[in-house]
């Protein structure tokens, strides 16, 4: 009887360890570990950074992913399992520097220790389309891990071809030179002072000027037997001394936050000034000092301060005290209003008569026709720009009292984006022109202060210009 019982006690346990509640348990009762994931972000940008772009992960096992970048152009997607790795990464849609980003740019996320952060810029996809050997849409779409694991194998040898590419065709690669790669070194979008940024900036420039697409680029790229297709990079030229930088960089640095409209509701816009006149807006780089723009100046306080570089139009308007009032940014003239969040600029150190005082001379100069219009002063002909603002050019003059009751704009081309290195002051009266009608008058000045021309027209038929003696 005994031992029948003891029989029993031992079947009881026996059932009980096989009914566990633990499903998760091995043969031997215990739990296996977790499977290990990965954080997997990065950063998206052109030079600028991509802002409200779409991340699109497709890993090895087929498995998809998605994030949306933030204005300084990061992304992350959390607990991505390791065994997943590699992933390719695509990024489209969003906007640039305010404008819309209208490519596609690709990029490989392989398995590392820790938290995995890759690059996914024109580079990157360069390098790739390269390592891949056909189209990135197509190899993005596909399935199973081969392909991952041929591009991974292959891309060592893509980013030591972009790295010679880039080198002969002139572009300076970050530290270290020989060793430098675009998926994984530092990048800060946005940021002249930083080479990454800057290689990035300066391909797309020297793109620009060449007049090819981004996506004939990489299709070129994509076949080695081609040669070096990389666009050589433009000469840069030393940035101008400005004679009026100083004085307009102390007045407008500093941050202007703006709410502007948008779909599905206002969105925040940030532009920061620097005292060297370069500005960021939402922390990408709007215009680089040296690049140009216009302050708009009407009676004795600043109206308006706009700056507008490749389809990026920014205009911030201010009160008399100097407080933000409102503000437009978009690709246009055209683009909607925005409301005044917060911001302040220093006009009390901006005193406008001494501003275009400042550059004060006395000169003869020789008078023509214009490219159009009838001109009324031919022949050598005295211009005097005054100490306090004011300009004659032979019978045409406006005094202080008119432009600062009726407008003029200052332009300073070394430190704000304009046609040329240099200044353009453009003063209005609406009586002092022949006949008494509207009267402009426009001094140019070249790099080093000089006269470079002195325009004068009218909304009728008077027009006309007057140059340095050769």
């Amino acid at each position: 009887m005994k031992k029948v019982l003891r029989c029993l006690l031992l079947l009881g346990t026996a059932l009980a360890v096989g009914c566990s509640d633990n499903d998760g348990a091995g043969p031997d009762g215990t739990t296996p570990p977790p499977a290990v994931t990965k954080t997997v972000g990065g950063l998206a940008a052109i030079g600028a950074a991509i802002s409200g772009g779409q991340v699109s992960l497709r890993c090895a096992d087929d498995s998809t992913y998605s994030a949306t970048t933030a204005a300084n152009g990061s992304w992350s997607i959390a607990a991505v399992p390791a065994a997943a790795l590699p992933c390719a990464v695509r990024v489209t849609g969003g906007t640039t520097g305010g404008a819309a980003n209208t490519n596609t740019f690709y990029s490989l996320a392989t398995n590392r220790d820790g938290a995995i952060s890759v690059n996914v810029t024109p580079l990157t996809d360069l390098a790739l389309a390269r390592a891949v050997g056909g189209s990135l849409d197509t190899w993005f779409a596909a399935t199973g891990a081969t392909r991952l694991g041929d591009a991974a194998t292959d891309l060592p040898g893509a980013i030591a071809a972009l790295r010679t590419d880039l080198g002969t065709a002139g572009y300076t690669l970050p530290a270290p030179a020989g060793t430098f790669d675009p998926f994984l070194a530092p990048l800060s979008a946005g940021t002249p002072t930083d080479l990454h940024d800057a290689l990035l900036d300066r391909l797309g420039e020297a793109l620009r000027d060449e007049g090819r697409s981004y996506t004939q680029l990489r299709t070129d790229f994509t076949e080695p037997d081609e040669g070096n297709i990389l666009p050589s990079p433009l000469e840069e030229e030393p940035e101008p001394a400005g004679t009026l930088a100083a004085q307009i960089g102390a007045s407008f640095a500093g941050t202007y936050v703006l709410s502007c409209p948008a779909e599905g509701g206002p969105v925040t816009k940030t532009v920061t000034i620097a005292a060297d006149g370069s500005s960021t807006l939402n922390g990408a780089v709007a215009v680089g000092a040296g690049q140009g723009g216009t302050i708009e100046l009407s009676s004795s306080a600043v109206l308006a301060l706009l700056i507008e570089r490749d389809g990026l139009y920014i205009r911030l308007q201010f009160n008399g005290d100097g407080s933000l009032a409102s503000g437009q940014v978009g690709p246009s003239r055209q683009s909607p209003g925005c409301t005044a969040v917060s911001g302040s600029a220093s006009l009390g150190s901006l005193n406008a008569p001494s501003l275009i005082g400042s550059l004060a001379r006395t000169q003869t100069l020789n008078c023509g026709a214009a490219a159009s219009g009838t001109p009324s002063l031919n022949g050598t002909t005295t211009f005097t720009l005054a100490a306090d603002g004011s300009m004659t050019l032979g019978s045409f003059n406006i005094s202080q009292a008119q432009y600062l009751a009726n407008g003029y704009d200052i332009k300073d081309g070394s430190s704000f984006p304009g046609p040329a290195a240099g200044n353009e002051i453009e003063l209005y009266s609406p009586t002092s022109g022949p006949s008494g009608r509207e009267l402009y008058l426009t001094l140019y000045t070249n790099a080093a202060g000089g006269t470079a021309k002195v325009t004068y027209r009218n909304f009728t038929s008077t027009a006309g210009e007057c140059l340095p003696p050769a």
